[in-house]
């Protein structure tokens, strides 16, 4: 009886489950960052606190590229989690530097693309893999790509000018502005999000 249970526990889960809604997500990690101040702002953070996150998100936690002992983020894309739900809805923002345009949007990257190590392989391997797995998933589930351009990622009004600067440099303002901005939020509720609520 308590196994009948579950399984219909498992069952109305699933059949609840409706989208997946990700805002700037680095679902392929940071391997191929286009900004160099960043990718030296990760390394110094690393050494200093030796992350085991911060590991993962670079790729860095596992260099055998053989599938049972694949980097982590590239064994959970792997799962085919994305396949529960009806409809998957990516974000990316512009001007974000805290995480790639293709991670967020779980797309191939130019650098990806001309990467031939085992390295690319992997990660244009691991991006198929999703593909396949929300076309073929029985829910029939619906991949959304959307980017969203801020009308203007410089900073917040209450910041000094020094500090609106730095987030502007870093791209931490049009990363953050994602969350931050309700009327950017709401824009992009009533412009397009909100059918996939409904």
């Amino acid at each position: 009886m308590k196994i009948i249970r579950i399984v219909n526990t498992q069952i109305l889960v699933f059949s609840i489950i409706f989208v997946y809604l990700s805002l700037s997500g680095p679902h392929l990690g940071l391997k191929y960052h286009p900004s160099f101040t960043h990718n030296v702002a990760l390394w110094l953070i690393q050494k200093l606190k030796k992350s085991d996150s911060l590991q993962q998100l670079q790729l860095k936690d596992n260099t055998t590229l053989k599938p049972p002992s694949l980097p982590y983020l590239y064994r959970l894309l792997r799962k085919p989690a994305f396949a529960y739900f009806k409809y998957c809805v990516l974000v990316s923002t512009a001007g974000d530097k805290y995480v790639p345009f293709h991670s967020s949007r779980i797309e191939l990257s130019r650098e990806a693309d001309n990467d031939k190590s085992d390295f690319g392989k992997i990660h244009k391997d691991s991006i198929r893999q999703v593909e396949r797995m929300i076309l073929q998933s029985k829910r029939k589930t619906r991949l959304v790509r959307y980017h969203l351009q801020h009308p203007n990622p410089g900073g917040t009004p209450n910041s000094t000018m020094i500090e609106n600067s730095l987030t502007q440099f870093t791209g931490r303002a049009a990363h953050v502005m994602t969350l931050e901005n309700e009327c950017l939020m709401e824009k992009f509720f009533i412009t397009g999000a909100l059918r996939f609520f409904i």
